[in-house]
């Protein structure tokens, strides 16, 4: 059935068409014409579906959902038999939501050895700063490239570290975007953590002689 397939191509944005070009079904953009999709038929009766552009999928939430033609009617399969006096009979199955769409999306995995954030107390100006982009691996699927970002995220309360200036406990928080250590009763501001769009993390330390217990952030007392 010519005409509006309830697909959306995703690269244009354009509804795509149904059209019959020859035996060839062909789904195209309303718009500029471009080739979404073919289903064809082969004398053995098998039914290829060739996928040429991404589709649109409603579950963002779902990397892998599934979408379908809007209607059922929409592409339809016709055997036809004939005897050999000539007489014939044909039989029509309704197939377009046998053709199933699933999504391509993105997938990310964590790789390798996470690199150490090292301050030296002797120097607090000195912050320090290592890129963490390579232990990610990252792809965006057919629908094509989107966006990637970067948060830091805490288990807020006791860090493990003391203060030697005052003698009270570090406990983090997260605010806003960067991971605080303060002081648990002077709420002092020892240290921070901070990670930029490229996936670079800096450790700053403020205040002298915080005692570490985490391999990753580490504070070296001399």
């Amino acid at each position: 059935m010519a005409g509006a397939s309830g697909l959306t191509d995703t690269a244009s944005g354009e509804a795509v068409n149904l059209s019959l070009n020859g035996t060839v079904v062909e789904g195209r953009t309303a718009l500029g014409n471009q080739l979404v999709f073919t289903v064809s038929v082969a004398a053995n009766g098998s039914v290829t579906l060739d996928q040429l552009r991404a589709v649109v999928h409603s579950n963002t939430t779902n990397p892998d959902d599934s979408t379908s033609l809007a209607s059922d009617n929409l592409v339809t399969l016709t055997a036809s038999i004939t005897d050999k006096e000539g007489d014939s009979a044909q039989a029509t199955l309704n197939i377009g939501q046998n053709l199933v769409f699933k999504d391509d999306g993105p997938s990310i995995t964590t790789t390798g050895v996470e690199p150490t954030l090292t301050v030296d107390e002797t120097v607090l100006a000195t912050n320090a700063t290592q890129s963490f982009a390579a232990n990610f691996n990252s792809a965006f699927g057919a629908d094509g490239a989107g966006t990637l970002s970067y948060a830091l995220g805490v288990v807020a309360g006791v860090s493990g570290l003391m203060d030697t200036a005052s003698g009270q406990a570090v406990n983090l928080s997260l605010n806003g975007t960067v991971v605080e250590g303060r002081t648990a009763t002077g709420n002092q501001l020892v240290f921070t953590v901070s990670v930029a769009a490229d996936g670079s993390v800096t450790l700053d330390s403020s205040a002298p002689w915080c005692i570490p217990t985490q391999p990753i952030l580490m504070i070296r007392r001399r």
